[in-house]
């Protein structure tokens, strides 16, 4: 049974600067651990399970405000979060990096250490965001605009390992058939150079209509960096050139909304809105074209345990049948993967190729009494 331990501390403090200048800072840390943490899909063994700890999992803000005049204010602020997730072994039930994990595909039982995917089993990882945005109002008694712009910027970094020397073992009732060999250790590197936008939007109203139109440009900039991997016991040490551009996308989006005082009492309102909103994006496409992920990651071969003694009598390192082990199912283990996902330069560049939507919203108001009101929408 999974147990969660969840901590939380905050801080939150104002300073009046000056008279037209007000500026908050915030932070909040919450360390926690989902320990002895199982996939409820999954039989898993006590020493199969892991303990998952967030710590440090920060988020700080700063935020500025200054009312310049009675019809201009402005306003700018930062945010910065920072995250590790650590993922461990259960050293407590006696499991060490020299166990071997197994799964026994008869009984779907996870057992002796933990068993993952061969891509992302145990692991390190660090994710970093930072946020800035800034934006300036003016009002007059027709006009409220708006301008402003916004820029994210996010690093996340993952150094993932395996059991039992980079290899995990399949059973069936126990007794071994099968080995899979993995392509440790990955490390990888996927960086959001750039998403944001510049924005502009005005409130009109004339008499019983108030309109607001307004546009968005945006952009989503992702790259892989440089990457130096180590050896491992299966594959030597590898180097990966930066790959720019996945993706480099460029939006316009344009908004509109109305909302009419059908009889100038502000009793009835017909209300209206019509946007387009491209899909939010994290460093999904940049981890597809990363080259680690381009590579062909584990292997499976035959084993027959001749003696009974649970331990791989043969060379793993030759690919080809020797001892207690069958050939390798893919030579090419380590190498490119020709099946892996490959984008058409034209899908990842350009304008109007991230995915989007279009909103389009009715509706009618209704002020029935004092402290009651009805919506058809």
């Amino acid at each position: 049974m999974q147990r969660s331990v969840l901590g939380s501390s905050s801080l939150r403090t104002t300073w009046q600067a000056a008279e037209k200048h007000k500026v908050s800072a915030f932070f909040d840390y919450n360390p926690t651990c989902f320990c002895d943490r199982s996939n409820f899909e999954q039989i898993q063994s006590p020493e199969a399970t892991d303990n998952w700890y967030n710590k440090p999992n920060t988020l700080m803000q700063l935020t500025w405000k200054a009312p310049v005049t009675s019809r201009l204010f402005l306003q700018a602020n930062t945010t910065i979060y920072r995250l590790i997730l650590n993922e461990r072994e259960q050293f407590r039930y006696g499991t060490d990096d020299n166990v071997i994990p197994a799964l026994d595909q008869t009984l779907a039982i996870y057992y002796r250490a933990l068993v993952q995917s061969p891509t992302l089993n145990m692991g390190l990882e660090k994710h970093s965001t930072e946020l800035y945005r800034a934006s300036a109002n003016y009002v007059t008694s027709f006009h409220n605009a708006k301008v402003g712009f916004e820029r994210r910027h996010g690093l996340r970094t993952g150094d993932y390992r395996s059991h039992g020397g980079s290899i995990q073992v399949g059973t069936r009732n126990f007794v071994p058939f099968q080995i899979t060999e993995v392509a440790t250790p990955f490390l990888y590197l996927d960086e959001m150079k750039a998403d944001g936008g510049v924005f502009a939007g005005d409130d009109w109203t004339l008499k019983r209509v108030t309109v607001s139109p307004g546009v968005r440009w945006e952009y989503l900039i992702g790259r892989v960096p440089a990457q130096s991997v180590p050896a491992g016991p299966f594959v030597p040490a590898r180097t990966y050139a930066a790959v720019e551009d996945v993706p480099n996308w460029r939006d316009v989006s344009p908004r509109f909304a109305a909302a009419w005082d059908v009889f100038g009492d502000g009793k009835t309102a017909i209300k209206g809105t019509w946007g387009r909103y491209v899909a939010g994006e994290q460093v999904g496409p940049t981890r597809s074209d990363n080259p680690q992920a381009q590579t062909i990651v584990s292997v499976t071969r035959n084993w027959t345990d001749t003696n009974g003694n649970f331990i791989i009598d043969c060379d793993m390192n030759n690919r080809f049948q020797n001892g207690e082990c069958q050939q390798v199912n893919n030579l090419n283990f380590g190498l490119n993967n020709p099946s892996a996902t490959q984008f058409d330069p034209s899908v990842i560049s350009g304008y109007g190729k991230r995915s989007y939507s279009w909103e389009q919203t009715i509706q009618f108001e209704r002020q029935l009494s004092s402290n009651v009101s009805g919506t058809v929408g």
